[in-house]
């Protein structure tokens, strides 16, 4: 009996594609050709939007528009959506690779892809971990700024890192008058200095 073979799907094809598209999402000077069958399956906030039943796909409107939201970041999502990846040669080359992923991780858990929320989680983690130190310094002036939006989960891995890191930052000038201008965080590196000492004196 010959083997059965099962064709895939591939759906990469009809990224931003006329062809089948049925709705157009506009954020901020884009607009991307998409597809409510395939945001539906995998979103509840398109579902509730444009799903079966619902007032939008009733209405006969064929146009979504997202607002206050990084264009780049939306782009990348609607490309993984298609794709299952949101890297490209491109974007492996930008400078900023933390804020690259925080702003994917920010429109994936906003418009409800948990699975490229946990995937970006996972890259900005290793762009943390596998940074230098003078990268691990600009990602704390990131997140001490007055403006930033950035999760207790995100804050909590880099507070982690610099904690590992510790005898090497101390010896940067930068890093002691960051911790000058900031007593709140100074004070974060005493007790965990003192309770690396405490732990030392427990062997």
């Amino acid at each position: 009996m010959a083997p059965k073979y099962r064709a895939a799907f591939d759906i990469s094809q009809f990224f931003d594609q006329e062809a089948f598209s049925d709705i157009t999402i506009k954020f901020g000077s884009r607009e991307l050709c998409c597809h409510k069958f395939i945001l539906c399956t995998k979103s509840e906030y398109f579902n509730n939007i444009c799903g079966p039943g619902k007032h939008f796909a009733e209405s006969g409107q064929a146009t979504i528009e997202l607002k206050e939201d990084d264009e780049g970041a939306l782009q990348r999502m609607f490309r993984w959506l298609y794709s299952f990846d949101y890297e490209d040669e491109a974007s492996k080359k930008l400078e900023d690779q933390f804020q690259f992923h925080v702003d994917v991780c920010t429109v994936a858990d906003k418009y409800g892809f948990p699975t490229l929320k946990n995937e970006a989680f996972k890259r900005l983690m290793f762009s943390i971990e596998n940074g230098d130190d003078r990268a691990l310094l600009a990602i704390m002036r990131n997140l001490q700024q007055p403006a930033s939006e950035y999760t207790d989960e995100v804050r909590e891995v880099v507070r982690g890192e610099r904690n590992d890191r510790l005898p090497a930052l101390l010896n940067i000038n930068e890093f002691r008058a960051m911790l000058e201008r900031n007593p709140g965080e100074c004070m974060e590196v005493i007790d965990e200095l003192s309770f690396a000492v405490r732990r030392l004196s427990r062997k």
